[in-house]
């Protein structure tokens, strides 16, 4: 009797662990939601593009293409968003209008179900903001499974002063209680993450205009 009861628990408990693992699985099948920020982007997907300008010049065009992500990763139920080309275009001794080309990627086998409002920012070596712009014209849920698209905008900016400055899109979360919260953050799954949670694309260097000394 003692041991019918106990081959009945244990069948029960194997059938539990069946039950949840199913109920697991059919979550994770379910869910489209990209990747957030985490302590640290996955090693060996940061990429930088670095270009130097001189401040003599009137006008700066960034144009940077991104290695792909390796397609032999674990399969995952959700969006997989990868940059593959950004351009920018600016003006460097007056105020002008920046121009910003974004070309993006879905990797993964599923769509962003939410609208995230992605900005763009410049960011000096100390880490003080310059520029930041809302992009309007980029919608993440446009982008299908294996899908590709490319969204352009332009806003007014006032010159960049010569140094360094780190260009970098924040996409924080829609729900205005997380909106600051980087790790809430969606992260690109091959930009560099920042501390902030800012998805990094790329530095520039301004230099200042050289200086004649008379003999």
């Amino acid at each position: 009797m003692v041991s019918i009861w106990m081959r009945t628990i244990s069948t029960s408990v194997r059938v539990t662990s069946i039950f949840s693992i199913f109920v697991v699985a059919i979550s994770a099948l379910g869910s489209g939601v990209p990747r957030q920020a985490q302590s640290s982007a996955e090693p060996g997907l940061n990429s930088y593009c670095a270009r130097s300008f001189a401040a003599r010049n009137t006008e700066a065009t960034v144009d940077c293409s991104y290695p792909a992500v390796s397609q032999n990763r674990t399969y995952v139920a959700r969006a997989q968003i990868v940059l593959d080309r950004a351009v920018l275009t600016f003006g460097l001794r007056d105020e002008s209008r920046m121009h910003v080309r974004l070309t993006f990627s879905n990797i993964g086998h599923a769509m962003i179900a939410e609208l995230r409002t992605v900005y763009i920012e410049f960011d000096d070596a100390s880490g003080k903001n310059y520029i930041r712009r809302p992009l309007p014209h980029v919608d993440l849920r446009a982008i299908p499974p294996d899908g590709t698209a490319t969204f352009d905008d332009m806003f007014l900016v006032a010159a960049l002063r010569s140094g360094n400055y780190t260009v970098a899109l924040w996409i924080p979360s829609p729900d205005e209680r997380f909106r600051f919260q980087p790790s809430r953050n969606l992260l690109l799954e091959n930009a560099r993450e920042s501390k902030r949670g800012l998805n990094e694309i790329a530095i520039i260097a301004i230099t200042p205009p050289e200086t004649r000394t008379g003999k």
